[in-house]
């Protein structure tokens, strides 16, 4: 069975029988040596070769100085006498909700149930 893509009428044209074909001795073989072809120059560049581009420069490698960070100013002086700050106070938890108020209050009138007549 064909393919899909060999379905289609005139995708492959028609070919004839194996049946069809006389059969056809083989030529017999030439024992003539193949002429030698000249042998021909390589070919010579004719052009300078392009000049390899130059490395690229390294960046400049820093120094000790430029890795430290600046002095501050005026170094901050821990001091003994400073008490840390006093940890603010818990937030209250919510009050915990009571059955009464996580029940819904009854309706006014319970609704009466009516059938329709069609």
């Amino acid at each position: 069975m064909p393919g899909p893509l060999l379905s289609w009428p005139g995708a492959l044209p028609d070919l004839p029988e194996l049946s069809d074909i006389p059969d056809e001795e083989p030529p017999e073989p030439i024992d003539e040596p193949l002429p030698l072809l000249p042998a021909e120059e390589p070919p010579v560049p004719t052009d300078e070769p392009e000049p390899l581009p130059e490395p690229a420069e390294e960046p400049p490698v820093p120094t000790v100085d430029e890795l430290l960070p600046p002095p501050a100013e005026e170094p901050p002086v821990p001091s003994v006498e400073d008490e840390p700050e006093p940890l603010p106070d818990p937030a209250e938890e919510p009050p915990v909700p009571t059955v009464d108020e996580l029940v819904p209050p009854p309706a006014e009138e319970p609704p009466v149930p009516t059938v329709e007549d069609d």
